[in-house]
């Protein structure tokens, strides 16, 4: 999903400094860190997590050698560890508040839906096992990119447009009942409204351009260790799937798409 934008701090106004000069304008006041600064202090961060990165797929490497299953597609994936909590009214009723308007205005103007925001069709044969594996991925996972749904799950005007075209037999009111029945009781804490304990509590057709189109780096790298140009599958040995806190490996399975078998992690 996407990332959330860093905050824009305004130009500074000029200031007077303790000699008595006159800051330019923009330019950082006294204590505040300049650009060079916080660039300084961003790259360590970045490449620590690179580094802790390559050793948590290092660690997965070896203990998926371990369990006898080194020569199969391997991705990594995030986890969440948000408890799961009854759904605040409030965040209830400003989603429904957000989605009555830009429903009206998804039937009222709908924009045009591009061709590669349409819903697709299941995939058929060996490629239907490809999604079932990167669909146990996101269940190992848990959700970690939902949590960025929070009170508006993504459904903006052009993914309303898209719904209401795919389910063109249904009014405006009927989309929105449907939308409000299948918001659950309970939810993760600060996450997407229809984040349910069980996964995402929407059908897919009425999920999210976004939500149906994202794949986490970790998803990105199983699915290109899966296939070859042309979407062609490669092996049959399944994948191996890690879980990461981005600290440490917290879980290693096996699976074939239909199975999962945990792989004990240890410290290899």
């Amino acid at each position: 999903m996407r990332a959330r934008p860093s905050p824009i701090r305004p130009p500074a106004p000029s200031a007077t400094r303790a000699t008595g000069s006159a800051t330019a304008p923009g330019e950082p006041l006294p204590g505040e860190p300049s650009p060079g600064d916080r660039r300084n202090e961003v790259a360590p961060t970045l490449r620590r997590q690179r580094e802790r990165n390559e050793a948590i797929l290092a660690h997965a490497r070896r203990a998926a050698a371990a369990a006898v299953v080194a020569h199969v597609a391997l991705g990594v994936v995030p986890m969440h560890e948000r408890p799961v909590t009854a759904l605040p009214a409030d965040m209830r009723e400003r989603f429904l508040s957000r989605l009555r308007g830009r429903l009206a205005e998804a039937f009222a103007s709908p924009r045009q839906v591009p061709g590669a925001d349409r819903s697709v069709e299941p995939e058929a044969g060996a490629l239907a096992n490809v999604a079932n594996i990167a669909g146990t991925a996101c269940s190992v996972c848990g959700g970690a990119c939902c949590t960025r749904g929070s009170d508006h799950a993504f459904l903006g005007v052009e993914s309303l447009s898209r719904v209401r075209e795919e389910n063109s037999a249904q009014s405006q009111a009927a989309l929105y009942g449907a939308y409000v029945a299948h918001l659950p009781q309970e939810h993760y804490l600060d996450s997407c409204v229809y984040h349910g304990a069980r996964g995402c509590t929407l059908p897919r057709v009425l999920r999210s351009t976004t939500c149906n189109r994202y794949n986490c780096g970790g998803l990105t790298q199983l699915l290109r260790a899966l296939t070859v140009e042309g979407d062609a599958p490669v092996g049959a040995g399944g994948a191996v799937i890690g879980v990461s806190d981005n600290v440490t490996l917290r879980r290693l399975v096996h699976t074939d798409g239909t199975s999962v078998r945990d792989i004990a992690i240890g410290h290899v």
